[in-house]
């Protein structure tokens, strides 16, 4: 069974219990294999947000989804982030204070998700999830013409990464659900201009 994502932060705090200084290294090694869903996760809740109505805010987001997802598709463990980001530090204390705002919020996720049709999210289903994720950041661009239009394929990107975390198969099929909810909302679009 794989770990939840509150143990991952549980972990990474046990790891940097003696440091004053965390690296983000140190925060990238800890999530091994699981950053892409939180990195996919964020952009796509800025879309869904009222944030989301601001113009060019969804088309941005796509671009950030695409970058994430396409090193996701080149089968990297995890995202390639600079050197020089890598090497940067914050004080262990300011890393606890974020884990404790951060720690509500995981433990909901984590009592949302659960190993569940795990075929759907795992193996040879992971490229073909990242590609879905792909194809729907590109249809959040021209749905962004439409008010709050974006949020669905937003929504569906959002879901498949929380399945991504929690390996959670059911979850996953509500994102295609929303995802192919995206596509019927473009094809409209589209044939009714």
């Amino acid at each position: 069974m794989p770990d939840n994502i509150t143990s991952v932060l549980d972990r990474l705090e046990e790891q940097t219990q003696d440091a004053t200084i965390v690296r983000v290294a140190d925060i990238l090694e800890a999530f091994s294999g699981r950053l892409f869903g939180p990195l996919l996760l964020l952009p796509a809740l800025i879309v869904i947000s009222p944030l989301g109505m601001i113009p060019l805010v969804p088309t941005a987001m796509a671009v950030l989804l695409a970058l994430i997802a396409g090193q996701g598709l080149l089968g990297r463990g995890q995202p390639w982030v600079p050197r020089q980001l890598r090497e940067r530090s914050v004080e262990r204390e300011r890393l606890q204070h974020a884990f404790s705002r951060l720690r509500p919020w995981t433990q909901r996720i984590d009592r949302l998700t659960r190993p569940r049709l795990e075929a759907l999210v795992t193996g040879p289903m992971q490229p073909v999830l990242i590609l879905i994720v792909l194809l729907l950041a590109g249809v959040m661009v021209p749905l962004e013409v439409l008010p709050f239009a974006a949020a669905l394929p937003a929504l569906g990107i959002a879901l498949l990464a929380i399945a991504m975390l929690g390996q959670d198969g059911l979850l996953g099929a509500l994102g295609f659900a929303a995802g192919g909810g995206s596509l019927i909302a473009l094809l409209y679009l589209l044939t009714s201009t």
